[in-house]
């Protein structure tokens, strides 16, 4: 088996460096900085394996491994695959958002394709993540980070930011297939195996839920803040290795908030709590509010963990009393710090069936 500390990511992108050591939990992966001559082909293997081709000629003693991402445009039959950089370049994102607006879809794909040389022989792995283009640039992303949204989501990838594009996106797919590989091939230096990270999954739904099972933490959200804060943040929580409880179906005017919290809750350790103008509009009574953090105070039992989003301490006060005297953590310091803060309250005792 080979170490893991002599592979080496080659590429002229120390940015894609960054979130591939995130995505391998390879903090001191090595990086080699190789700009490869432009080759023409719409296929992203293709690509991925001439690259591997020109830089065994530069490193050809150590295993590494490239990348290329492209989109395919449905419209376009999967052009521009590999010229998507070519496209940007010439067109600038605002005019391929335009080129799309005579058409009748505007879905795409994002692909990443992983190629390693090991061994004298080159391996790949790829992840997709389907989703569709933006009517126009939307954030200050590099790439097609400013144009394309993913599927249940309603922000750009720019717009979500690295926190948690990092864990949803086409390089990470890839990534954990790579990282299957890995496993098997690779030790670390004392000789231990290379382990991938492994999370568990969000929880979709009360129909998802098996009977007497249990996961770490529920999510409770006004169906408003469900694209920009739950759903994300339900992703960085999982990729840390917590099982998430999140709500698809979405609550409407006149449910009753305790049920919702409290079937959560009967089958989670802790309640994540979205405090919202969307949350509090809903107008659910007070007392039901009230009744949850009864229920947490008779058992003795930190469990309601409130994150403020849109709203700060003295906007709590003036709607829910109960909940203003608990300390709660903003979105607007970065849902990356939002996770941390719950892990850090909860701990890493994670909840088994």
């Amino acid at each position: 088996m080979a170490l893991i500390s002599k592979l080496c990511f080659a590429s002229g992108s120390p940015s894609k460096a960054t979130e591939l050591r995130h995505a391998l939990a390879l903090p001191n992966l090595k990086f080699s900085k190789v700009n490869t001559p432009d080759v023409v082909d719409v296929n992203l293997e293709t690509l991925t394996r001439k690259k591997i081709s020109y830089i065994t000629e530069i490193l050809p003693d150590i295993p590494f491994f490239v990348d290329h991402t492209g989109l395919h445009f449905d419209a376009l039959s999967g052009l521009p695959g590999g010229q998507t950089g070519y496209f940007i370049e010439t067109l600038g994102c605002q005019k391929i958002c335009q080129m799309l607006n005579g058409f009748n879809t505007r879905a795409a794909r994002a692909r990443t394709v992983i190629g390693l040389f090991h061994d004298g022989n080159i391996h790949t792995f790829e992840g997709t993540v389907f989703g569709t283009i933006a009517a126009q640039p939307q954030g200050d992303g590099g790439g097609f980070d400013s144009i394309f949204i993913p599927r249940d989501f309603t922000k750009t990838y720019a717009e979500l930011g690295n926190e948690v594009v990092y864990e949803i996106s086409m390089r990470k797919l890839a990534c954990d297939q790579f990282s299957d590989y890995l496993e098997h091939s690779f030790t670390l230096d004392d000789g231990k195996p290379y382990q991938k990270v492994r999370k568990k999954p969000v929880v979709l739904g009360s129909t998802h839920v098996k009977p007497n099972s249990h996961v770490d933490i529920f999510i409770s959200h006004a169906s408003e803040d469900k694209a920009e804060v739950a759903r994300p943040l339900a992703a960085i929580l999982a990729a840390r290795g917590y099982s998430v409880w999140i709500d698809e179906a979405e609550i409407t005017l006149g449910d009753s908030l305790r049920r919702k919290i409290d079937f959560g809750l009967s089958r989670c350790r802790f309640g994540v709590v979205i405090l919202s103008p969307a949350f509090f509009a809903k107008q659910w009574p007070q007392i039901e509010l009230n009744g949850l953090v009864a229920r947490e105070t008779a058992s003795g039992e930190k469990a309601i963990l409130p994150v403020w989003h849109g709203v700060d301490q003295a906007y709590v006060v003036g709607v829910s009393p109960p909940l203003a005297d608990r300390l709660g953590v903003s979105t607007s310091t970065g849902l990356q710090h939002v996770a941390e803060q719950i892990i850090r309250a909860i701990g890493t005792d994670t909840a088994r069936d």
